[in-house]
């Protein structure tokens, strides 16, 4: 039993220590979610899984550097995370009436959106 808990203890520290990771770095959470775009366009294609992941891999370090070498694609990065968060949103709201689902998308935007300019305000600060 106690083996049992302590396995449990280290996957929920390592869960949380993942989303802490993310919620700090919001480029890196920015990047997961520009790396899945192509994994979603090239589904039907009937590539295997480690085609995918080397497309998904791909994708999240080439818009990892991107959006810190160049400011438009910090701007670009944020507006496709804020979409996709709204996205996400939607769905989660969905069995509700359309206006709490609405309320539901603007509020998770506007987080993403505030959360995004505090990080890259504060990121260009630190240099």
């Amino acid at each position: 039993m106690t083996v049992f808990l302590y396995i449990l203890l280290l996957v929920t520290e390592f869960t949380i220590r993942i989303v802490v990771a993310l919620i700090k770095r919001v480029d890196l959470t920015n990047s997961l979610v520009i790396g899945a775009i192509p994994v979603f366009l090239v589904r039907e294609q009937g590539f295997d899984k480690k085609t995918n992941l080397i497309i998904f891999g791909i994708a999240v370090l080439l818009a990892l550097i991107i959006q810190h070498m160049f400011t438009i694609a910090k701007i670009l990065a944020s507006v496709i995370s804020c979409v996709a968060i709204a996205f996400l949103c939607s769905i989660w709201k969905s069995y509700d009436s359309r206006h709490a689902q609405l309320t539901v998308v603007v509020v998770g935007t506007i987080i993403a959106a505030i959360w995004n300019l505090q990080y890259w305000y504060g990121y260009e600060r630190e240099l």
